[in-house]
């Protein structure tokens, strides 16, 4: 009597078997896709009827307003100014600045290893640089805008007002906001803070 051989699992059947599963499971996701997009598309209209009066509308189609987000604001909010149409997206804020109050404990601080450091005294040198950093992209100016080109400790205008800003804004955090105001909240990325 000859016996047959047992069989076993071969390399074939599991790639075929990854395969079909791989093939099925895409097709599957397809379908279901397909469906929820066509029932979510088709439904447009007895959505809308569901929605509270003040909702914007679902299309994003305008409502009579020249600006599509205008229709969107709550009862009594201003009008959006063009000023405020050209600031840079929410994602595009600066990370929140260090803290701007003297830090004591070892290591240097910014006015052993910068010139002329005024407001900033007490700080360590790398928060100084982050500050700086978050300053240009808030103003959306370059290093240039506050200091003369080639001497960052040379005497320059606007050094000055950037020396008021610093302690109006520290000022503000300190007794009323704690820390929640920066270089962004005002300007936006704008050299002047946008009005209305």
């Amino acid at each position: 009597m000859t016996q047959r051989p047992t069989p076993g699992v071969k390399f074939k059947d599991i790639t075929y078997g990854l395969l079909g599963f791989v093939v099925g499971f895409s097709l599957s996701f397809i379908a279901t896709n397909a469906i929820q997009r066509e029932t979510v598309l088709g439904r447009g209209a007895a959505t809308t009827a569901q929605l509270p009066s003040d909702h914007p509308p679902i299309d994003g189609g305008s409502t009579g307003s020249s600006r599509p987000e205008e229709s969107a604001l709550p009862p009594g909010h201003p009008p959006l100014s063009e000023a405020a149409s050209s600031r840079p997206p929410a994602s595009m804020a600066p990370p929140p600045l260090p803290s701007l109050e003297p830090r004591p404990g070892p290591g240097p601080k910014a006015e052993a290893v910068f010139q002329d450091i005024q407001v900033l005294k007490g700080l360590p040198p790398k928060d100084v640089q982050r500050i700086m950093g978050i300053i240009t992209v808030s103003l959306g100016v370059d290093c240039n805008y506050c200091h003369a080109p080639g001497s960052f400790a040379s005497p320059h205008p606007k050094k000055e007002t950037a020396r008021k800003m610093f302690r109006m804004v520290r000022e503000l955090n300190r007794k009323f906001l704690g820390g929640k105001v920066n270089c962004y909240t005002c300007h936006r990325g704008s050299p002047k803070p946008p009005t209305q």
